[in-house]
């Protein structure tokens, strides 16, 4: 479980080495289980301090989980869209959500 719970920072460290990887990319690895409600990991932050990518990220692999629960069925889409903006419901993941309801 510690190690579960390290890997964001070791991958943010491991990324971090490389001069040529966008420093956007290290952000989104240290924070892709960071959540809305603060009570993720590694850092616990609140959600105006989770980087806008890092949002874009987090709620795509919400929404890919969920799909891939529903085997992928175009019917439960909006469904599936439809709960994760509740939980979302805040900046940063606020706006990815409206930027969800063009498709």
């Amino acid at each position: 479980m510690k190690a579960y719970l390290r890997h964001p920072l070791e991958g943010f460290d491991l990324v971090s080495q490389y001069p040529f990887m966008p420093e956007e990319v290290a952000t989104i690895i240290c924070q892709h289980h960071e959540n809305p409600e603060g009570t993720g990991f590694p850092a616990s932050l609140r959600p105006q301090n989770i980087d806008r990518l890092s949002a874009v990220f987090i709620v795509a692999h919400e929404v890919v989980n969920a799909l891939e629960k529903d085997h992928y069925e175009s019917d439960s889409l909006n469904e599936i869209l439809d709960k994760v903006a509740k939980r979302y419901n805040v900046s940063p993941f606020r706006e990815v959500m409206l930027a969800l309801e063009f498709l």
